[in-house]
């Protein structure tokens, strides 16, 4: 069988990545904001096309030019002015920012029309031509022509226009371009704007291929992802070309001519889906230290402590509350459970995003490897439960070394890029093979029957107990000299490189000891209900982009090591249970995003005026020797003349 009419699909499909990937570029380009909410944006305007056309019945070009021309740019021009407030803002916020604007679309899109794909034909005409022996649609024609033909105006427009010699300038140094007459708020905001509405035509030009899906449709523009990598996040006519030769690829991998000639892509299930993804992964792990870099401050890290009669009776309250609960609650055991088991994966995650300052969205391929581990080891091997729980910790540990390789050669963004990618790649491609969750996408295991530890009161004093044990091991590593190092490999890696210490060394270490902590999570997770699932729509279900979710929530409980993984499980599993509503998971997204949003932009506008210190911290400070030696006059030489 040819491969002419699946290079023809692939070409179709990879220019509309490339469109996105263009936007993309040109907002990151342009603020130095990389917009996860991007495929959101393109899912927001196909259903508002649908709204528009289908349940308003407004003509088709009239609903074309409201949803990509009028609502996209809206939408950008808020995304453009989130963006200015966070210009000093640390990674993390960046990120958690743009992904609580994808959570708040993607929750309202939901809300509004429901978790069902509902069947969307292409606007474009469909007859077909017999091109050399191949069939080719109208609408694939014109799909590929409006592709070129924004790609064209944007060249005419950076090389032609006064505007786009802006757009360059401000990208170069915003400040010249100030003292030139130029307004690099408004140029901002213009990228903004363009770049939403490349996104919202590549996601309306998509949905015919999935339906109308909030979830899968933000997938597909994701993958434009990929391809602003091989543009190196840059340029623009590179990242074009990447998604098309990604769409290519994906469509070639499809191919029964090539599968039969390449028998090992059948034994790599997703590998057309996750292309993207592994190029992604492949590209910021080959040359990631290439791509452009935008400088951020790091928040300081001290904290206030309580007083320490206070500490005693926190703790004293906090343990009568563990030993009461089951009491006072017995038909929310199961959310009880969960929420303890969920402390230990925020600790886990607060190792690696506060105290090293790496921003790792893979969290939750790690706690679905250690919770089907245990599930293989126990359910499969039959072996005891205590053996299981270690076999998954330990399996986990070469998982965070891999994770690690990128964190090694990329920070910040990149980094979060490239773990994102490995999470995609892992759920894709591993998740329904047998050696985790299966055809079936289920895993079963059981508590453990020792002590009466399978009552639904004493497991959860177990997993209470362990997710002390893993709060008070975060406690440690912050106080100690692993903690130093941690900070200093966060603040300043190649400082800490000339004092003799491995930065490479601590990063491995706290990403196997993290993924570690996320598998006894895993492993934990399991005695829940006796099974894990590989899918679902919960905040605590493990597919790869609930990563970003616990992010954003944990971003918001603070930042000191006790409190901020408590609460973050508290917001994110209990609280929930107590409200009852069909739509409960929609409104626990947008929650989390507006949330997410308004934290993260009002700590970027801020900046450095939020970096409260203890007192103790700032007299350190005022009268170390340094500080003394900086403000002693200096002693004129008589052999040195300065001239004026």
């Amino acid at each position: 069988m040819s491969v002419v009419p699946f290079i023809v699909a692939g070409v179709v499909v990879g220019a509309l990545y490339g469109l996105a990937a263009t936007g993309l570029v040109l907002t990151y380009k342009t603020s130095g904001i990389f917009n996860f909410a991007h495929g959101a944006v393109g899912a927001a305007t196909a259903f508002l096309f649908y709204d528009l056309r289908h349940l308003r019945g407004l003509p088709w070009p009239i609903a074309f030019v409201l949803s990509v021309f009028v609502a996209a740019p809206v939408l950008g021009l808020g995304l453009a002015a989130m963006a200015a407030r966070l210009s000093q803002a640390p990674t993390v916020q960046r990120v958690v920012a743009t992904v609580g604007v994808l959570l708040v679309v993607q929750g309202a899109v939901q809300l509004r029309y429901g978790i069902v794909p509902i069947p969307f034909d292409t606007p474009l005409p469909t007859r077909s031509f017999d091109i050399g022996g191949t069939i080719v649609g109208l609408d694939q024609l014109i799909t590929i022509g409006l592709a070129a033909v924004a790609l064209a105006a944007l060249g005419v427009l950076f090389r032609r226009t006064r505007l786009g010699l802006e757009m360059r300038a401000v990208v170069d140094n915003g400040a010249l371009l100030d003292l030139a007459g130029g307004v690099p708020a408004r140029v901002r905001a213009l990228s903004w704007m363009l770049g939403a509405s490349f996104a919202g035509l590549s996601g309306l030009l998509l949905a015919p291929t999935v339906g109308l899906d909030a979830v899968l449709l933000t997938l597909l523009v994701v993958q434009a992802f990929g391809a602003a990598a091989v543009g190196r996040f840059d340029n623009l006519r590179l990242a074009f070309w990447g998604g098309v030769a990604i769409g290519v690829g994906q469509y070639l991998l499809r191919a029964p001519a090539v599968r039969g000639a390449v028998p090992l892509i059948d034994a790599l299930p997703g590998l057309d889906q996750s292309l993207s993804f592994l190029v992604l992964f492949a590209v910021l792990l080959v040359a990631g230290r290439r791509f452009p870099t935008f400088g951020v401050t790091r928040p300081a890290r001290g904290l206030r402590p309580w007083p320490f009669p206070v500490q005693v009776a926190a703790v004293l309250g906090a343990l009568a509350a563990v030993l009461t609960l089951p009491f006072l609650a017995p038909s929310r055991a199961p959310v009880l459970i969960q929420g303890a088991v969920f402390v230990t994966i925020f600790a886990s995650l607060y190792l690696l995003v506060e105290i090293s300052g790496q921003v790792s969205l893979a969290h939750a391929a790690f706690v679905a490897v250690g919770a089907t581990t245990f599930a293989h080891l126990t359910r499969g091997a039959g072996l005891p439960w205590g053996v299981g729980v270690l076999g998954a910790v330990l399996v986990a540990v070469p998982m965070g070394a891999v994770v690690a390789v990128p964190a090694i050669r990329v920070s910040g963004l990149y980094l979060a890029l490239a773990t994102l990618g490995f999470g995609v790649l892992v759920e894709q491609m591993v998740y329904s093979r047998p050696v985790m969750f299966g055809d079936l996408g289920q895993r079963f295991g059981s508590r453990p029957r020792f002590f009466g530890l399978d009552s639904d009161a004493r497991y959860f004093w177990l997993c209470a107990a362990l997710a002390a044990l893993a709060l008070a091991l975060v406690v440690v590593i912050r106080r100690t000299r692993l903690g130093r190092l941690l900070n200093a490999v966060a603040d300043e890696p190649v400082a800490l490189a000339t004092f003799g210490c491995s930065p490479q060394v601590t990063l491995v270490l706290v990403f196997c000891l993290a993924a570690a902590m996320a598998a006894l999570g895993g492993a934990l997770s399991v005695g829940v209900v006796g099974s894990v699932s590989a899918s679902g729509v919960s905040p605590t279900a493990l597919v790869s982009f609930n990563s970003l979710l616990w992010v954003a929530v944990l971003a918001l409980a603070g930042r000191h090591p006790l409190r901020a993984p408590v609460v973050a499980a508290l917001a994110m599993v209990v609280a929930p249970s107590f409200f009852s509503s069909p739509n409960m998971a929609q409104y626990l997204t947008i929650g989390f995003g507006l949330a997410a949003l308004v934290a993260s932009v009002g700590s970027g506008a801020l900046g450095r005026r939020l970096e409260l210190r203890h007192p103790a911290d700032e007299a350190r400070i005022r009268y170390s020797p340094v500080a003394a030696r900086l403000r002693r006059p200096a002693v004129s030489s008589p052999e040195v003349t300065v001239h004026a």
